[in-house]
Formats: structure tokens, sequence, C-alpha cells
């Protein structure tokens, strides 16, 4: 590839709610769950809570040691920089997801502790708020749908 792409995530409340997503449906199901059943299952709201927290920071507020705040592609390949500082050389795995306005990437890196990153990226365009640049955001697109 001869061109670079520099993409740099801005922290967004919205990819942090996204991110969040899950661990709100399962507090409501645990909520509901303990309203017919047994009240014992009320305990495990906090601790889901501060698991929704914590993926809000991580890709809302990119904030936390393994949180993706840039990617960079060269011809050395795709590299993503982390919070703490480390830039490591990723793959795109297959789990990911390619929209209009919306980007949600697994990440496989080998010198990962956790083997697996996820990064939400969305584009300036879509209804939603941004926290990545329309142009990059476009390019990045296009060399993953071209098989990079």
């Amino acid at each position: 590839m001869s061109s670079r792409i520099d993409l740099r995530l801005r922290p967004s409340a919205t990819a942090g709610l996204l991110a969040t997503l899950p661990w709100l449906v399962l507090a409501g199901f645990t909520v509901t769950a303990s309203i017919s059943g047994p009240r014992i299952l009320l305990l495990f709201v906090p601790v889901i809570a501060w698991f929704g927290w914590r993926s809000y920071q991580r890709h809302g507020l990119l904030k936390g040691a393994n949180a993706v705040v840039a990617l960079t592609i060269d011809t050395g390949g795709l590299c993503c920089q982390c919070a703490d500082g480390r830039e490591l050389p990723v793959t795109i795995d297959s789990a990911s997801s390619l929209g209009a306005s919306f980007l949600a990437l697994k990440l496989r890196s080998p010198a990962a502790t956790s083997g697996r990153l996820f990064t939400l990226i969305i584009s300036e365009k879509g209804p939603l708020g941004a926290n990545a640049p329309e142009a990059e955001f476009r390019r990045l697109k296009m060399w993953l749908r071209t098989g990079h």
C-alpha cells in the first residue's frame, strides 16, 4: 500500500454508550429475573454496572491500558496504539463488523496480554456522534473492504 493511514480516535460518549449496551441488557435481564425468581440475583447488578462503566471508559473515554487510541496502516501492515503508549502490530479478526458509518473491529495481536483488542469507530457522516475524522475513516473502510 502506497499511502499511509493514520486514524486518531477521539473520546466519544456515543462509542461509550454503544460499548455499554450489552452490559445494560444484562443488568435489565438480571433485575427482571430477580423479580420473578431469587432476589439474590440483585447482588450481581453492581458487578455488571462496574463492567459496564469499565467498558464505557475503555471505548468512550479511551482510558485504560488496552484502550485503542489510534490505528496506523503503512507498508508494514496494521498497527494499533494503546492508551498506555504501546504500539502493537495487529490483524483484523473475522468477528469484526463493517457498516456505512460504524466499524466494530476485533483486533488480534500476538503481543497483547488479553489476546484480543476491541475498538468502535464512528464516522462523522452518520447520525451518531463521531470519534474519527471522516476522511481517515473512509480510507480505513476501503482498505478493509479491498482485503488489505
